[in-house]
């Protein structure tokens, strides 16, 4: 019996023992030891009872003491956050080298993280769920942004990958739904199978690279209209090179994407298109024109600018012109006429003349479905048929 007893006890002592995760606890953190280093690390030994263990603002130290000892502090652990939807932020330091797997997963009131220049490793799931999380600057040493690292951070808008960062994994940006630029460093080799799938806010992407790397071609480029936008001087070698001439249309300079320019219109051809030129008209993402404009210059919006996304005609004319910029539809002066910017799909953000006056033609915006924003002058009346079907 006694020997019973004694298994029984050990196996109680085992189970005790399992509960708990962490080597010790200072300050509210917990921590496990990796010789004089010291992880971050979970309460409870399932990574889903973790809810509670951290809450509110959370200071990490460079180093902690426990037991006479000194530990620097060099890593978050695998679970270490995650669950805690009570976490509102975390200060990381500068002693951190590494961000484990599902560090920080579904901490749903997080808002804004940095990563510090010291952490070279993002890990799995890191920050996935975090749908609060608004802000993140990633540090110049990270070379590595693990599989579905940031997916479904929702509130992110904007994503600066550094320089350092030489591979981004499959799904790293999966479902960031608010995400609408994304800057990816000049060391980037590799971008994993849908990097950035399901992100329909995502309107552009900046490459600093100048040399095209190999991507997978399920990556972030072939899903949706979006602008790819690399230096001037790489534009020809990107729509030339294996993958990416299957997506040359999409692929523009920085000198070309933003245009401001002051027309006057021509009865002979479009002065949208004789001032931007032959050679950068098809790479303009963001427009605003002064001055006139009619049919000729209608037609070059329409059909030879792929990438056109915001348009501010804010400060524009349209004058009456007698040739068709669709089908038997002509310009009239200060009318927006009909199915003028139809199956427009590029479109995000539209801004309509000052002086506009009448009506907005049927079917003028129709099928336009990525549309975002119009801004409409008080001078409009009424608007026809169908004019934004289908802009959903």
């Amino acid at each position: 019996m006694k020997s019973f007893r004694f298994f029984l006890t050990g196996i109680f002592l085992l189970c005790c023992s399992a509960i708990y995760a962490y080597d010790f606890k200072v300050d509210g953190i917990y921590y496990n030891t990796l010789g004089t280093n010291a992880s971050v690390t979970y309460l409870h030994n399932s990574s889903f009872d973790n809810t509670t263990a951290y809450t509110g603002d959370i200071v990490i130290p460079e180093s902690v003491e426990y037991n006479g000892k000194t530990y620097s502090v060099t890593s978050i652990g695998d679970y270490a956050f995650s669950y805690c939807s009570g976490l509102t932020s975390v200060e990381i330091p500068n002693s951190v080298t590494s961000i484990g797997n599902d560090a920080f997963r579904t901490c749903l009131g997080l808002t804004s993280v940095v990563i510090p220049n010291s952490v070279t490793s993002i890990g799995t799931s890191a920050f996935s769920g975090c749908s609060g999380l608004t802000s993140v600057v990633i540090g110049n040493s990270v070379t590595s942004i693990g599989d579905w690292a940031f997916s479904y951070c929702s509130g992110l808008t904007s994503v600066v990958i550094p320089n350092s960062v030489t591979s981004i994994g499959g799904c790293a940006f999966y479902a960031c739904s608010g995400l609408t630029s994304v800057v990816i460093g000049n060391s980037v080799t590799s971008i994993g199978s849908s990097a950035f799938f399901d992100c329909d806010g995502l309107d552009r992407i900046y490459l600093l690279s100048e040399e095209p790397f190999t991507y997978n071609s399920n990556a972030c480029f072939y899903e949706k209209e979006r602008a790819i936008i690399v230096p001037e001087s790489a534009v020809d070698t990107y729509r030339t090179a294996e993958g990416w001439s299957d997506i040359a249309k999409y692929i523009t300079g920085s000198e070309r994407a933003t245009k401001s320019i002051e027309v006057t219109a021509s009865n002979t051809g479009s002065a949208v298109r004789t001032i931007i030129g032959d050679d950068l008209v098809d790479g303009v993402v963001d427009l605003t024109i002064k001055g006139t404009i009619n049919s000729y210059d209608i037609i070059v919006l329409n059909q030879k600018m792929p990438l056109l996304q915001n348009l501010d005609l804010s400060e524009a004319t349209i004058v009456a012109c007698d040739y068709p910029y669709y089908n038997s539809y002509y310009t009239e002066d200060n009318t927006l006429g009909a199915y003028m910017f139809y199956q427009k799909s590029s479109l995000r953000k539209v801004v309509l003349p000052k002086n506009l006056v009448g009506s907005i033609g049927g079917r003028a915006f129709s099928d336009c479905t990525n549309l975002k924003s119009i801004t409409i002058p008080e001078g409009v009346t009424t608007i026809g048929s169908d004019a934004f079907e289908y802009c959903i």
